[in-house]
């Protein structure tokens, strides 16, 4: 009788392992590793390789999962790269900012600035990226001063277009970290207004090489052209300061 079941369990254990299904996993690094599927959940998957040893692997090392009878890919060109695990490279960042102006000269100017951005350029390594980038900026609010637009007062000033090269970087290793404060400065021309230069200092979210949410604070530095309302006529240049506050995503 126990050898009846010694042979019952022998059994069931081939047969479980015959209708395992065979399966071949194309990792991104360029392997490929095959085994019965075991399981497979929402992040992993484990296979049993064909000396009994189970494997569990990460769903986002793998590039594609086909049945152990399908030919090997062969690829003409060189072995599939994941660009985002790369650490240089073309990069993009979308950002929307806010900003409240500071009082300058003696008088309060209310306006609110925000703005969207389209950035996107060069990344040497984890430490310092490069790029040019450019957006539109909407006063939310009115202003207690009148804008001059082609040499011209303008009371109802709304839209400006900012223009710039940007650089940014991240101040500590992110190895092991998925939080890591980060650094950034925009230099250019805001069309309508004149010179900026925003500094922007922050955290940076997210355990991938690439793919990052960004909240940032920050300072404006905006050079505009306002009616001169001591002498009644013509205008004068001023330096708007504002407190920024900036959302991002970095890919």
């Amino acid at each position: 009788m126990k050898r009846l079941l010694i042979l019952f369990a022998l059994f069931c254990s081939v047969l479980c392992h015959a209708q395992q299904q065979n399966v071949k996993i194309y990792l991104n690094n360029g392997r490929i590793v095959s085994g019965g599927l075991q399981e497979e959940t929402s992040t992993t998957v484990t296979i049993v390789k064909p000396d009994g040893e189970p494997q569990t692997i990460n769903k986002v090392e793998i590039r594609k999962i086909a049945d152990a009878g399908e030919p090997d890919i062969v690829s003409m060109n060189k072995r599939y790269v994941d660009y985002t695990a790369k650490e240089s490279g073309f990069w993009g960042a979308v950002e929307l900012g806010g900003g409240l102006n500071l009082h300058i000269d003696g008088k309060y100017d209310s306006s609110v600035m925000t703005d969207l951005c389209l950035t996107g350029g060069y990344r040497f390594n984890k430490f310092i990226q490069a790029g040019v980038g450019a957006g539109v900026r909407y006063y939310i609010s009115g202003n207690d001063r009148v804008y001059v637009r082609d040499r011209k007062p303008d009371p109802d000033v709304k839209v400006s277009f900012p223009v710039y090269a940007n650089f940014r970087g991240i101040f500590v290793d992110d190895h092991a970290r998925s939080t890591v404060p980060y650094w950034s400065a925009n230099v250019g021309y805001t069309i309508n207004d004149g010179f900026s230069f925003a500094p922007t200092v922050g955290f940076r979210f997210g355990s991938l090489e690439r793919n990052h949410f960004l909240l940032g604070v920050g300072y404006s530095l905006q050079c505009v052209s306002v009616l001169d309302e001591e002498a009644g006529s013509g205008y004068k240049n001023l330096v708007l300061n504002a407190v920024t506050l900036k959302l991002g995503y970095q890919f």
